[in-house]
């Protein structure tokens, strides 16, 4: 009785091992850290990007329509004027630092 008892937990645990991979174990972790991500961003967007947003709007006398295509544009292509604003004020060979991979990004 005792072996079969023994046995019957080995393949409980075989099957648990088949049916949950440890591939699976970090695609469910990764998701679920990807999510909390997304949430943590949008939080952090609401409390501080659209309140300086907004002051801007204010500052400038622009409508929000504007602002917001103005504004989230120049922010979100930041990274790509300063890699060119770099690269035109440093002489040199820029091929390192990816001078000419935001043309990819324009629509042909």
């Amino acid at each position: 009785m005792r072996e079969r008892g023994e046995k019957l937990s080995q393949t409980i645990e075989e099957d648990i091992d088949k049916k949950i991979s440890p591939s699976m174990i970090s695609l469910i972790l990764y998701t679920v850290a990807m999510l909390l991500c997304f949430v943590l961003l949008a939080s952090i967007v609401d409390k501080f990007f659209v309140v300086s947003l907004d002051r801007i709007r204010t500052i400038g006398n622009l409508s929000s329509d504007a602002a917001g295509a103005t504004l989230m544009a120049v922010g979100s292509s930041a990274p790509e004027l300063f890699v060119a604003l770099f690269a035109v004020i440093k002489p040199g060979d820029h091929d390192a630092i990816g001078i000419g991979q935001h043309c990819w990004q324009c629509p042909v």
